[in-house]
């Protein structure tokens, strides 16, 4: 076993596998976190063998997965995963133990083990750290934060390799965190569709290349896109994309109470009290800060520009 620490805005993480493929997966997306040290309060361990012990007690389903399930044992506020007999994940979220165990490693269970069965399990223990996720991409001008918010598909890394050519810092490509009235970076990789990287490949050159074995999408680097990560900003716009294939992109203002109904599928329903602070931070965020509705069409050069000025008059949160 090797053990590997990070440290996210002050939580340490300490990581542990038995194959240093698992390992070099999740330096890609965690090595550009703060090298200042600080004690672990969250312990992954990675191993190959058969399921561990299934939690006991009363259960309820908290999300629906791709295979398989994710269930939640309210008695001792833990996570269970079972990703159809291939890989498990045993997550006692107050202790911020988590166990992930898997039947056979390919370049495929890499993926699933650095990605899907890391991120779900990070994200509930962190919330019990009082560091809580928001399925976002994240940009920032000065101290004001964009945020592109919505699901797998929505467009988000598209939008984001759009406003990064624009010279705007990087706070997360698809997660991004909160605390207090901030905005907090997770400099992960991009990942982009074939079809967005065709888009960029003139700006990006790495997108040019084949992708990884395994993996869904193109990977590329904060450093091969040239981006300058910001750790942490103040609310600033906030853009719920849609992609639309039409010639011009459409923006439409959504009210405080639409924004916020958009934003509550981001609160994983565990641990009520924890629920709770969340909701509330996800009130705090929609409050100070505009939010709209965009169809994005083909003209992304345009729409940046457009976003870029509608942040730089954004009010100052």
């Amino acid at each position: 076993m090797e053990t590997r620490l990070y440290n996210l805005h002050g939580l340490g993480i300490s990581v542990r596998a038995d194959d240093h493929r698992v390992l070099e997966a999740l330096q890609a997306r965690l090595g550009r976190l703060s090298v200042a040290s600080a004690e672990p309060v969250i312990f992954f361990t990675f191993s190959q063998g058969c399921a561990p012990l299934r939690p006991e007690g009363p259960y309820r389903p908290v999300y629906d997965p791709p295979e398989g399930e994710v269930l939640y044992y309210p008695q001792t506020d833990t996570l269970w995963i079972d990703y159809s007999g291939k890989a498990w994940v045993h997550c006692q979220a107050g202790s911020g133990k988590v166990e992930v165990r898997y039947r056979e490693i390919n370049p495929a269970v890499v993926w699933l083990l650095s990605h899907p069965l890391f991120s779900l399990p990070l994200i509930e223990a962190l919330r019990r750290q009082g560091l809580y996720n928001l399925h976002a991409a994240g940009l920032a001008l000065g101290e004001r934060a964009l945020l592109f918010a919505g699901s797998s598909g929505a467009g988000k890394s598209t939008l984001t390799l759009a406003m990064l050519r624009m010279g705007l810092g990087f706070l997360g490509d698809d997660t991004v965190f909160l605390r207090g009235s901030k905005i907090f970076a997770f400099p992960d990789e991009i990942d982009v569709t074939e079809e967005t990287a065709r888009w960029f490949s003139q700006a990006f050159p790495a997108l040019r290349d084949a992708p990884t074995e395994g993996y869904p999408k193109k990977r590329l680097s904060l450093e091969e896109a040239g981006a300058r990560r910001v750790n942490s900003a103040r609310p600033g716009l906030l853009i719920f994309p849609q992609v639309a294939h039409r010639p011009t992109s459409e923006l439409t203002p959504l009210g405080v109470e639409e924004a916020l109904l958009a934003l509550t599928p981001n609160i994983l329903l565990t641990h009520p009290e924890v629920c709770q602070k969340h909701l509330e931070l996800l009130a705090g965020l929609v409050r100070r800060m505009p939010a709209y509705r965009l169809k994005t069409g083909h003209d992304l050069e345009a729409l940046a520009g457009r976003l870029h000025r509608m942040l730089e008059e954004a009010p100052y949160a």
